[in-house]
C-alpha cells in the first residue's frame, strides 16, 4: 500500500492551515461576544435573572456535592477534644454526685439545727459543726 493515500483527507476536503483555523475561530468568538453584548444591552432584566439562576444552580451543586468526610480540623482537633471532654465528664460524675449529696445533707442539717428556736447562737453553731461531714 502507498502511505501517501492514507495521509490525504477523505472526500477530497481541503485542510486549512492552523493559522487560518485560528483566525476563523477568533472571528467567530468576537462576533459571538458582540451579539451577546448587544443582547445584554437591549434586554438587561432577563440577562440578570439568567445570571442569578446560573449562580444559584452552581451554588446548589457545590453545596450538595460536599462529602461527609471529616475535615482535617475535625479529625485532629475537634474529635480528640470531644473524646477528652467525655472522659473528664465520666470521671467527674461520681465526684459531682457525692458533692451534691453532701450539700443536700449539710443543708438539711443546718435547717434542722436552726429550726429549734430556744437554742443560743453558740449552741446552734456548734450543732452545725457537729453535723458537717467532710468525709
Amino acid at each position: 500500500m502507498n502511505t501517501e493515500q492514507n495521509t490525504q483527507p477523505p472526500f477530497d476536503q481541503k485542510v486549512e492551515s492552523p493559522g487560518a483555523t485560528m483566525a476563523t475561530i477568533t472571528t467567530q468568538v468576537k462576533d459571538g461576544l458582540s451579539h451577546t453584548s448587544d443582547y445584554a444591552r437591549k434586554h438587561p432584566v432577563p440577562v440578570l435573572f439568567g445570571a442569578l439562576a446560573v449562580g444559584v444552580a452552581i451554588g446548589c451543586v457545590i453545596a450538595f456535592s460536599r462529602r461527609e468526610e471529616p475535615s482535617l480540623r475535625e479529625r485532629l482537633v475537634d474529635q480528640p477534644l470531644s473524646d477528652f471532654r467525655e472522659a473528664i465528664y465520666a470521671a467527674l460524675a461520681p465526684v459531682s454526685e457525692r458533692l451534691h449529696d453532701n450539700y443536700a445533707s449539710t443543708r438539711k442539717d443546718v435547717e434542722r439545727t436552726f429550726a429549734h428556736p430556744g437554742n443560743s447562737w453558740s449552741n446552734q453553731i456548734s450543732q452545725v459543726g457537729r453535723n458537717l461531714k467532710f468525709w
